[in-house]
């Protein structure tokens, strides 16, 4: 038994930083087929594989995997209850209720067994049926469960000259029927998430890690005072980049988006195809645009500092354009380069006479104590207002909560 421990750990130990639900099924899965040699499927055999599991898995990892009870194994799957992974700190951070893992067991038994250098492990197909994780940050602002998911620093070799093993993990078809989260990433509010209909593969070597999960349903609640519903996709590469997208609807505001995150920096696209009054007023009360709006964002650079670049067409005719610098960090700035095309004053005001104004103006933005400041300065080019003429208007003025002060000098010819 001491022999298939030895083995167990050296196999657990090549397995690298599993990132999610799939890869503590895939250690599971691993590790389980050490009960088949003994207790095939029988009540006491099932029970000692749990127990080596967990003990085997301590050694292993940072946090805690506790396997409540093996349900079944054969030759050809494996299958538990009630996973639960605890942090450093013993708080629980993941709690899997059951998993199904199919794979050819004897063949794993065989390879985990022998002596090559290189051992695959593939898994054919993996099922868990829920999952709750709590995402409680970490010192450097990753959640907790990811450390606990980090395998202890390898152990010395039996001999000096006995090389570490390199062992890779395949998980061709992973599943999740439902799965909840909630949690906070840095000093973001509480972030709750029901995600369903999961599929994707996971591949864990020494050097790392890769997750691609295809598409899945999400519901997200906690930014935006509405429920975020739609189809989203992800990809890991760990270490390396982080990519996912989403296609929905914020309450009824349909938008799209992709985001990927790579040498620590952000690029973060938004798509509104159609924004309609009522619905972005439902979001934001103090939504101003009476017209129906459409809007494209890019968020990119390396945070708290990032380059903002926004398209917005509003009604038929008029066009916003917008590029500067966002920095995130407390206290928020914003600095823009506002060109406003055609712009029509019936947007804001159903009774205004119709309007084509051209203006370019430089938008600033900052926090201060809790209050905000807005200053403002740009150019009106002549244009006119129902019958009025209006020449050519540069202008400057600042704003402290709801209070604006500012001057004009206009450019009369006469």
């Amino acid at each position: 038994m001491a022999l298939w421990a030895a083995r167990g750990r050296r196999l657990l130990s090549g397995l690298g930083t599993i990132l999610s639900v799939v890869g503590v099924t895939a250690l599971f899965g691993a590790g389980a087929t050490l009960g088949l040699v003994a207790h095939l499927n029988q009540p006491a055999g099932r029970r000692a594989t749990a127990s080596f599991l967990t003990n085997t898995l301590a050694d292993v990892f940072r946090g805690t995997i506790t396997v409540g009870n093996v349900v079944q194994v054969t030759a050809g799957e494996v299958e538990a209850e009630n996973v639960v992974v605890r942090d450093e700190q013993q708080h629980i951070v993941l709690k899997v209720t059951r998993l199904t893992a199919q794979a050819n067991v004897l063949d794993i038994l065989k390879r985990v067994l022998g002596s090559d250098e290189k051992l695959t492990i593939v898994v054919d197909h993996v099922r868990v049926e829920r999952a709750e994780a709590d995402l409680i940050p970490a010192g450097d602002g990753l959640p907790t469960l990811a450390h606990a998911l980090t395998p202890r620093p390898p152990s010395k070799p039996a001999s000096p000259g006995q090389p570490g093993r390199y062992v890779r993990v395949w998980l061709p078809a992973v599943e999740i029927g439902q799965g909840f989260a909630r949690g906070r990433i840095s000093d973001s509010p509480t972030l709750e998430a029901d995600i369903s209909g999961v599929h994707g593969s996971l591949l864990a070597t020494p050097k790392g890690a890769a997750i691609d999960v295809q598409r899945f349903s999400l519901l997200g609640r906690g930014l935006g005072g509405a429920d975020a519903k739609g189809v989203a996709t992800l990809h890991i590469r760990a270490p390396g980049a982080v990519w996912a997208s989403f296609d929905g609807y914020m309450g009824d505001v349909q938008f799209g988006s992709t985001v990927r995150w790579q040498d620590e920096k952000l690029d973060l696209k938004v798509d509104l195809p159609k924004a309609e009054p009522a619905a972005a007023r439902a979001l934001l009360t103090q939504w101003p645009l009476i017209k129906p709006a459409e809007a494209r964002l890019h968020l990119h650079g390396k945070p708290p500092d990032l380059d903002v670049d926004l398209q917005a067409t509003i009604g038929d005719v008029s066009k916003l354009s917008a590029n500067g610098n966002l920095n995130v960090a407390t206290p928020t700035r914003l600095r823009l380069d506002v060109e406003g095309r055609q712009l029509d004053l019936r947007a804001l005001w159903p009774q205004a006479p119709a309007t084509s104004i051209d203006v370019d103006t430089d938008f600033g933005l900052h926090t201060e104590k809790g209050q905000v400041f807005v200053d403002v300065g740009g150019a009106l080019k002549p244009t006119s207002v129902g019958a009025f003429q209006i020449p050519a208007v540069d202008f400057s003025g600042n704003a402290v909560g709801s209070t604006f002060t500012g001057e004009a000098k206009v450019h009369d010819r006469g």
